[in-house]
């Protein structure tokens, strides 16, 4: 009767210690949030830079809001492929229905991308970009 209680006793430690959720170092919650451990991120043809201002460029307010005041960010994601094409595009913060058409329409006119890296090899990548809405005054 010993052994069986001391068995159970075991089999149970054993199971809470088991679904223990794992401790995240530094560089594990890092690969968690990208989804992917990368060496190098996706990265559209000239930088940031070129990025922001191919954005503000192609960029045009829909005639429906022409008069209007609103203003904020959509927030964009899609997957950079191997090749750099761009897929996967979609909106994860809305902003309204005309101006989140818009921010895919921009992303969609984009050029091919550098594609993410890991062990040297190009990989698929997810990216999220916010495309800011705001009335010159």
């Amino acid at each position: 009767m010993k052994k069986l209680a001391l068995l159970s006793s075991l089999l149970l430690v054993s199971i809470v210690l088991y679904s223990q959720d794992k401790k995240l170092t530094g560089t594990d919650s890092i690969n968690t949030i990208f989804s992917c451990p990368i060496e190098n991120m996706p990265q559209f043809p000239g930088g940031n830079t070129a990025l922001m201002k191919f954005v503000k460029d192609n960029l045009t307010w829909p005639a429906i809001h022409n008069e209007s005041s609103i203003e904020g960010r959509v927030v964009v994601k899609f997957v950079v492929r191997e090749t750099g094409e761009l897929s996967d595009i979609e909106v994860v913060r809305s902003l309204e229905k005309y101006l989140d058409e818009e921010a895919i329409r921009i992303v969609k006119l984009m050029p091919k991308w550098i594609p993410g890296e890991r062990n040297g090899k190009k990989i698929p990548c997810p990216y999220t970009l916010p495309v800011l809405f705001k009335m010159a005054h």
